[in-house]
Parts: structure tokens; C-alpha cells; sequence
């Protein structure tokens, strides 16, 4: 328990290397023995040098454990060599985890992009705009890490789209590298991505913007994922990407067509996420007038939790309530990291408020009166989400008293309204 403590034990394990006659590796408690094999001469020195290691081991009372040694023969696998440790035959592996690293034989690297790409539980959500509260709101919780957007992701995983079919497909199936072998390593670049940007946690969250395209080829790369679609009111998204000149497509202005690529996008997405039992379907609104109640059901779960369907999510990523969820805020300099390119990073740094729900049916609205007055008569993804029949302007439902509060305050703060 103090700083001295380890450099006493480094101390006195300090000439084991000398003592074993042969090459090796000493890592705290952990000691890695190894030696080219060309003959029986050298396996019986392997075989001495463990003797020593066993006396020297007595003599500093330091025992060894014979139950967790083993050893692996690098390049050809072979039956016939065997070694004792403390009179104990040692176990004989083709891999082995060394320091957070999966070793074979062969040394290849499968054993361990399988471990990597198993072991992660991933959050990946799309649904065009306003995912960055959500992604800070996880972000401030303790058990949770979601870093900004990597612009990566979406332009790998479409690339990995066009192997899986046509000649594409036949000409890695004809090399071996398909299905497996590109999911494994896709998995492995996606891990990396994530992993770097921010620091480790239980829970790690990815927020691209069109991940969720690709929510069945994800599952098949990470298996224990869970996957998160944020639904906004489409008229509300186009709004927005008109007014803040987001380029999704070669027409910025056009709203019928950027609804219409809204709707194409909700529409595959949200067949994707009906797949599965591991995609919960959050609405934008419910966020925002009802963080409490909303958070609450993403986050906290008891054996009850059965029902995956929309609005009956109960605790989805089963992770321990924390009240810092809903006052990300305060929490932002310290937990979090924002990415300023971001268009909608400016936006978080103030408590949830309503004052922008319903703005795309206002005066200042950069959609034209008709296609608000009709957009959605013919939208069957306005209509799924219950959308349509909310008026205009529309009434999405009534807001937690706190939240009315903080958006009263805010009518009041001059920095907020320029």
C-alpha cells in the first residue's frame, strides 16, 4: 500500500534473471521464461532453468503457482514436449492472455480481435440531429463513456457494405476473407476508434450520425451492442438543417427534399432497430420535456425489464441511476469532452429547455407555411411516431416542472437569447 512497498519487491526479485540462465521477461509477479528449441540439449536447459527458478522461488519465499504456469511453443504446435514446474506438468496452450493481449501460436492475431469485439457492450445511435444532448447526458454519468463523433465509422461501415455482395463478395469469399475475417477486423478498427476517444469505462458509446444504417452488420461485430435511435420531429430536423446550413446532401434549402431524406433514413433505421431486442427508440421530445421520466427507463433495470418496445423500455442499459444525467451542465467541464466543430456543441452548455421544440412552425421558421401546413398529411414516418397529429404548432406533451422552470430562467439569461 506504499509507494516503497513495490520498489522493495523490484528489489528483491531483481536477480532472477540471472539466476534462471536464459532469456526472460519479469513484470511485477508475472515472469515470462522463453528459449529456441533446436535440439534436446536446449530443452533440457528450458528444463534446468525452471529448477532454478523453483529454489530460487524457496529460497526468497516467494512460492510459485504451478496451477496457473503454462507454456506455448511458438510456430509449429508439438505433443511432445513436456515441462515441470514444482514437480507439476505444466499446461500446454496454443493461446494465452499476456498483459491484456491474446497470444497464439502462431502469433496471429484472430484469438485477439475475437476477445476485443466480443467483450464490448457499444451504445450507437443516429437519427440526423439533437443526438448531442443524449450523448452528453451519457457522457456525465460515471459508468459511461461517449466521446464525440469520429466521421469515420459511417464511411467505413459503408465500405464494408459493398464487400458483403457481388463480385465484391465472390472475390473475398475466393480469398477466405469473408464473412469472419472482414467483420474481425472491421470490429477491430471500430474498437480502436472508440477506444481512443476518451478515457476507458464500463459502458463505451459511439454518436455517428447514420450509424444505426447499419444496426445488422453491427450486431454481427459486436454481438453484446446495444443500440439507441433518437427520433425528432422531422419538420423540427429540417428546420434545423436548414437554419444552421448542414451539409447532408447537394440540396442545403430544398425541405421537401431534405424531409424526404429524413423520412428514407427513419424509415430503414427504425426496421432495423424493430429486429432487434437491443434497440430502444427514444423520442427527442420526450428527452427534453421529460428527461427524468425518459433517462430513468434508458438507464436503470430490474429483473422485470422484459418489454423492448417504444415507450416501454424500462432501464435499457441496466447501468445505475445518477441525478448527474440530468444536470449535465454543471458537469460538462470536468466529465466531458466536446468537440467545438461540432455544429451542435454550442447548445449543450445550458440546463434542458423547451424553447426550441416547437420553433419550426414559428415566424422566424425557414420552412415555407405551405410545407408546414402539409407535410404531414403524406408522411407515414410523422404518423408511426405520432407526430401528425400534434397540431401546429404542435403540442408535444406536457414538461417536467423543472424543466418549465429552467426554460423560464433562460428567457431571462441575455447570453442565452443572442
Amino acid at each position: 500500500g506504499t509507494v516503497l512497498g513495490p520498489v522493495l519487491f523490484l528489489l528483491h526479485v531483481n536477480d532472477l534473471p540471472v539466476v534462471l540462465q536464459t532469456a526472460s521477461l519479469l513484470f511485477a509477479d508475472d515472469l515470462k521464461i522463453w528459449k529456441p528449441i533446436e535440439c534436446d540439449e536446449d530443452r533440457v536447459a528450458l528444463q534446468h532453468g525452471l529448477e532454478r527458478l523453483v529454489a530460487w522461488s524457496s529460497e526468497r519465499r516467494l512460492p510459485n503457482n504451478p496451477a496457473k504456469s503454462e507454456y506455448m511453443c511458438l510456430g509449429k504446435p508439438t505433443s511432445d514436449r513436456v515441462y515441470h514446474l514444482n514437480g507439476q506438468k505444466s499446461i500446454s496452450v496454443s493461446s494465452t492472455r499476456d498483459l491484456g493481449v491474446q497470444i497464439r501460436y502462431d502469433l496471429k492475431s484472430k484469438d485477439h480481435t475475437n476477445a476485443v469485439y466480443k467483450k464490448y457492450l457499444r451504445i450507437l445511435w443516429a437519427s440526423k440531429r439533437r443526438t448531442t444532448l443524449l450523448r452528453i447526458m451519457l457522457d456525465v454519468h460515471p459508468m459511461i463513456r461517449c466521446g464525440p463523433e469520429t466521421h469515420v465509422l459511417p464511411a467505413l461501415l459503408t465500405m464494408v457494405k459493398k464487400f458483403e455482395k457481388g463480385f465484391q463478395k465472390q472475390r473475398l469469399e475466393a480469398a477466405h476473407l469473408f464473412p469472419d475475417p472482414l467483420y474481425r477486423a472491421s470490429s477491430a478498427f471500430v474498437s480502436s476508434l472508440i477506444d481512443a476517444a476518451g478515457s476507458p469505462a464500463p459502458v463505451l458509446c459511439n454518436k455517428d450520425p447514420l450509424t444505426l444504417q447499419h444496426i445488422s452488420r453491427l450486431r454481427m461485430m459486436f454481438p453484446k451492442a446495444k443500440f439507441i435511435h433518437i427520433v425528432r420531429d422531422g419538420r423540427a430536423v429540417t428546420n434545423s438543417m436548414i437554419k444552421r446550413k448542414i451539409r447532408m446532401s447537394s440540396v442545403i434549402t430544398d425541405p421537401q427534399k431534405l424531409f424526404t431524406r429524413w423520412e428514407r433514413i427513419v424509415r430503414d433505421v427504425d426496421q432495423q432497430c424493430s429486429d432487434t431486442d437491443k434497440c430502444f427508440t427514444v423520442l427527442y421530445e420526450d428527452l427534453v420535456l421529460r428527461p427524468n421520466d425518459t433517462m430513468h427507463k434508458l438507464l436503470t433495470c430490474h429483473s422485470t425489464c422484459t418489454n423492448k418496445k417504444l415507450y416501454d423500455v424500462a432501464g435499457f442499459l441496466d447501468v445505475p441511476w445518477d441525478p448527474i444525467v440530468l444536470h449535465h451542465e454543471t458537469a460538462m467541464i470536468n466529465e466531458t469532452l466536446v468537440n467545438t466543430m461540432e455544429p451542435s456543441s454550442t447548445q449543450v452548455v445550458h440546463p434542458i429547455h423547451t424553447e426550441a421544440l416547437s420553433s419550426w412552425a414559428s415566424n422566424s421558421s425557414k420552412l415555407p407555411r405551405t410545407f408546414i401546413q402539409r407535410v404531414h398529411l403524406d408522411s407515414d414516418m410523422l404518423r408511426k411516431f405520432g407526430y401528425a397529429d400534434r397540431g401546429i404548432p404542435p403540442f408535444y406533451g406536457n414538461a417536467e416542472p423543472k424543466i418549465e422552470l429552467q426554460t423560464k430562467q433562460l428567457r431571462k439569461d441575455e447570453d442565452f437569447l443572442k
